[in-house]
C-alpha cells in the first residue's frame, strides 16, 4: 500500500481504540509516539478525536508499534481513501508524492532498541530495558524517579524533583546513563539532566540560556519568565565524529522563543540556536550525501506577516545564532547561522479567524527518496482540520503542496466572502501560496 494516502477516519472511534490499546500496554502518549517514530502531539490529537483525516503512514506506524493490524486500530470505522489528491508542482516538479521511508523510531535512534515499556501513573511514565540492552529499570511518576537493576551500585536508588518529569529513559549512548527531561513548573525544571545510572549522581544538566534569547529578540520575548521546557529530542551525529549527540528542542512556557541544543555525551554543547516560534519535530538525515548528518527542525514562526509554519536546517558548520531577519525581527548583533530556513505565510486574516488560530504549524517530518534528484522532505503544514502536505528538496525549495481531502469539506461551511480569493483547494491559489514562501540561508543563495 502507498503510505502517503489520506485516509478519512471516524475520529471518535479511532480515539477510543487508540487510547484503549495504548493503556492496555501501560504506555504514555509520549512512549507510544517514541515507539512509532511520531510526535507526541500527533498521538494526543488522535486520542482527542481531533483528526478526521490521517496519513496511511501514520496508521501503519501506530499499528506496528502496538502490534495490531491497521484495521484493528480503526476500530469500528472503515477507511475512506482519497485516490486522486490535488498536487501543485513547481516548475521543476517533484516526483509524485513518494512513499515515505519511515524514520527510525526515536526509541531506536536513542539507542533504546529492545526496550520494554511498563506502566506509569498519572503524568508519569515507565521504561524497562532488557538485560541484553542496558541493565537498568527506569520508573518515573510525576516527580519521583526510581532506578534499579544489576548495574546499580546498591540495587536501586530514587530521586525527587520539584518539577514534573516529562520523560525519563536510559541514555541513548547505552552506557548506563539515565536521561531526564524536566518541565517548567518549578525552579529545578526547564532542563534536561544526565544521571549516572549506577548512583544517581548528576553528570551534567543543560537548559536554554535566556540571556541569548533576550540578546536576539529583546526582553519582551520572555514576558518576564526565564522558563523553558523540553518538547522533543533526537539522536544524531551532527559533527561527523562517529558518535551520537543528543538534539533537544525547548519551548518557552508563555511566549515564543524556542531553543535547539545539540549536546555531546561529555556535556559539551555544539549547537545552540534560538528560533522565534515553536519547534514541534526534529529529524536527522544526510540531505546532501556528504556523509554527515543535518538536523531538520519543524514548527511555527512568529514572524510579522508570516504567521505560518517553518522548517530550518542546521549542520556541523551552521549551528548557532538565532532566527533573525527582516521578517522575524530581532537584533542584527545575533546573526542567523542556520544552513537554510523556510518561512510559510499564513492565510488571510479572515481565514485565520475562521480557523481560530494565530499561525500555522509544521510537524511530522517525513524523509523521502527522490532518486537521482536527491533527498526530499515532507512535512504536515496547517492546523487541526486544515492540513496540507508540503514537499521540499534538500535546500528547502518548496516543490509541491497538497491539501488533505477534509479541507474542501471544511470550506463548504465557510461563508462565500471567506472563500473568495482564498480557495485553499484551487491549484492557482495553491501555486500562488507556494511562491510566497520565503527561503533564507547562507549556503545556496538566499538573503
Amino acid at each position: 500500500m502507498r503510505s502517503t494516502r489520506n485516509i478519512s477516519i471516524d475520529g471518535a472511534a479511532v480515539a477510543a481504540r487508540l487510547s484503549s490499546l495504548r493503556q492496555a500496554r501501560g504506555w504514555t502518549k509520549q512512549e507510544l509516539a517514541d515507539a512509532a517514530g511520531l510526535s507526541e502531539r500527533t498521538v494526543r490529537l488522535l486520542e482527542q478525536g481531533q483528526r478526521a483525516v490521517v496519513l496511511e503512514k501514520t496508521l501503519l506506524l501506530l499499528a506496528a508499534a502496538l502490534a495490531v493490524t491497521p484495521r484493528d486500530l480503526l476500530g469500528n470505522s472503515e477507511p475512506d481513501t482519497d485516490p486522486t489528491p490535488t498536487v501543485v508542482a513547481a516548475e521543476d516538479p517533484a516526483p509524485p508524492l513518494p512513499v515515505c521511508s519511515p524514520r527510525r523510531p526515536r526509541v531506536a535512534l536513542a539507542g533504546l532498541l529492545g526496550l520494554m515499556l511498563l506502566a506509569g501513573t498519572g503524568f508519569g511514565l515507565a521504561v524497562r530495558a532488557t538485560r541484553e540492552a542496558v541493565p537498568l529499570n527506569v520508573l518515573a511518576d510525576e516527580h519521583v524517579l526510581n532506578v534499579s537493576g544489576e548495574l546499580v551500585t546498591d540495587g536501586s536508588w530514587s530521586r525527587t524533583f520539584e518539577s514534573t518529569i516529562v520523560f525519563a529513559e536510559p541514555g541513548g549512548w547505552q552506557d548506563g546513563t539515565v536521561l531526564v527531561g524536566l518541565g517548567f513548573d518549578a525552579l529545578d525544571g526547564g532542563r534536561i539532566v544526565l544521571l549516572d545510572g549506577r548512583s544517581g549522581a548528576t553528570i551534567w544538566e543543560r537548559a536554554p540560556d535566556a540571556a541569548r534569547a533576550v540578546a536576539a529578540y529583546g526582553p519582551d520575548c520572555l514576558d518576564g519568565l526565564e522558563s523553558f521546557g523540553p518538547v522533543c529530542r533526537e539522536y544524531l551525529d551532527l559533527d561527523g565524529d562517529g558518535t551520537l549527540e543528543l538534539a533537544v528542542a525547548f519551548i518557552h512556557v508563555r511566549k515564543y522563543p524556542a531553543n535547539v541544543l545539540v549536546i555531546r555525551r561529555t556535556g559539551e554543547t555544539i549547537c545552540d540556536y534560538f528560533h522565534r516560534g515553536h519547534v514541534y519535530d526534529l529529524a536527522g538525515a544526510d540531505l546532501d550525501g556528504d556523509g554527515s548528518t543535518e538536523l531538520i527542525c519543524a514548527g511555527t514562526n512568529n514572524a510579522r506577516g508570516f504567521g505560518g509554519g517553518t522548517v530550518f536546517v542546521l549542520d556541523r558548520f551552521t549551528r548557532s545564532g538565532a532566527a533573525v531577519d527582516d521578517y522575524t525581527g530581532g537584533e542584527a548583533s545575533v546573526g542567523d547561522s542556520s544552513r537554510r530556513r523556510l518561512l510559510v505565510p499564513g492565510f488571510d486574516a479572515g481565514v485565520m479567524k475562521l480557523l481560530a488560530v494565530d499561525r500555522l504549524e509544521a510537524e511530522n517530518i517525513c524523509l523521502v527518496s527522490g532518486g537521482r534528484r536527491g533527498a526530499r522532505i515532507m512535512v504536515t503544514l496547517g492546523t487541526v482540520g486544515c492540513q496540507f502536505h508540503l514537499v521540499l528538496d534538500s535546500d528547502l525549495k518548496p516543490l509541491a503542496i497538497r491539501p488533505n481531502d477534509n479541507v474542501a469539506r471544511m470550506m463548504a461551511d465557510w461563508p462565500p466572502e471567506a472563500r473568495s480569493g482564498c480557495d485553499l483547494t484551487d491549484p492557482d491559489w495553491l501555486e500562488s501560496w507556494r511562491r510566497d514562501i520565503v527561503v533564507l540561508g547562507q549556503r545556496v543563495g538566499g538573503v
